[in-house]
């Protein structure tokens, strides 16, 4: 059910997972970390994921596609998710919370932030919108479909994984690639943050995209 992917991806929420080191790409290229850039891992290949659209709902319910592009000079910042996640998630939204916070007033009104739930069964409209409300005031956007086939097509466009397991005591279980990608005004994806990548090194890499000195 999950494609393969290297190290670093797929984590079940309660364990770190590994947090460095590179990604292959369906085209079975690598990605790498440059250090004297970019703190994440940085494509040997840019892709570009502006022409996908998905659902993006309100606590009223109702759905409108979304486009993954940033906004003009700006940058959105993709994560797949869910709201019962214990650790990985809370801590991935509160870093990201503080990279914000560390920015300049106007390169943070150009950050736009998207979550994609993988867990659409228990993530309703308005458990989602509650949820991006206690970490961030604006510029959330909430994104659930319920159609799982739709949702692995396009986390494999990310390079992302997730799974969901009933336990027989009727529990849930969810593993989940914990990344985070970068995607800048032209749908190119600039930098994938692993799980571990600190708010600080966020808001550098932000601050390098968004003022064009990142290559």
């Amino acid at each position: 059910m999950i494609a393969a992917l290297t190290a670093a991806m797929l984590a079940a929420c309660g364990n770190d997972g590994d947090r460095a080191g590179s990604i292959e790409r369906p085209d079975g290229t690598a990605s790498t970390t440059d250090p004297t850039t970019l703190h994440g891992l940085v494509s040997e290949e840019p892709f570009n994921v502006g022409d996908l659209t998905y659902d993006e709902v309100t606590t009223g319910g109702t759905n409108g596609p979304f486009e993954f592009v940033a906004p003009p000079g700006g940058v959105l910042t993709v994560y797949f998710g869910y709201t019962f996640c214990p650790d990985i998630c809370p801590t991935t939204m509160s870093d990201l919370a503080a990279a914000l916070a560390a920015l300049e007033p106007t390169d943070a009104a150009k950050l736009s932030i998207a979550f994609v739930t993988v867990d659409p069964t228990r993530d309703t409209p308005e458990v989602l919108t509650n949820y991006l409300a206690n970490f961030f005031d604006d510029n959330y956007h909430a994104l659930r479909d319920t159609d799982w086939a739709t949702l692995h097509a396009l986390e494999n466009r990310f390079l992302v994984t997730s799974e969901i397991a009933l336990n027989p005591d009727g529990s849930t279980e969810v593993g989940h690639s914990s990344v985070m990608a970068v995607v800048d005004d032209t749908g190119e994806v600039r930098v994938m943050w692993p799980f571990g990548v600190t708010a600080d090194d966020m808001a550098s890499d932000l601050d390098l995209i968004m003022n064009g000195v990142a290559t």
